[in-house]
């Protein structure tokens, strides 16, 4: 994933023992920005438009992401007799299609609130 320059930050952990990324925390996002207007707090504002930015850097034109990216030994198709060759994989053949309905739902919360993410600037 690096090859294609993917940027992590922001994505939640949903496996203690695995470590899987996975973009779960995008429906988070609004809160978290919410939580930064309320305490006037830029960095989590930021942190919030990050979040809902990253996790959605694997979604196709068609609106399909797979669940997670593997960062451990661990798989969920294909051969699995050599646990060293499992590191670091994508899923795509497994997709699921909550992740669209989770930046929907995510969008329309920032919608609501009056946030047009597209005049919102990331700073570095």
């Amino acid at each position: 994933m690096a090859d294609h320059a993917i940027k992590t930050r922001g994505w939640t952990n949903v496996s203690a023992q695995n470590q899987h990324l996975d973009v779960y925390g995008v429906l988070e996002t609004p809160m978290l920005y919410k939580l930064g207007q309320y305490t006037q707090n830029e960095a989590v504002k930021r942190l919030a438009i990050c979040m809902y930015r990253s996790c959605g850097q694997m979604i196709d034109p068609f609106g399909s992401q797979g669940e997670q990216l593997q960062q451990t030994n661990f798989a969920q198709h294909g051969d699995m007799s050599n646990v060293y060759k499992l590191r670091g994989g994508y899923s795509e053949q497994w997709t699921v299609f909550w992740i669209t309905a989770h930046f929907l739902h995510a969008a329309a919360q920032f919608t609501e609130m009056g946030i047009d993410l597209d005049d919102i600037q990331t700073k570095k």
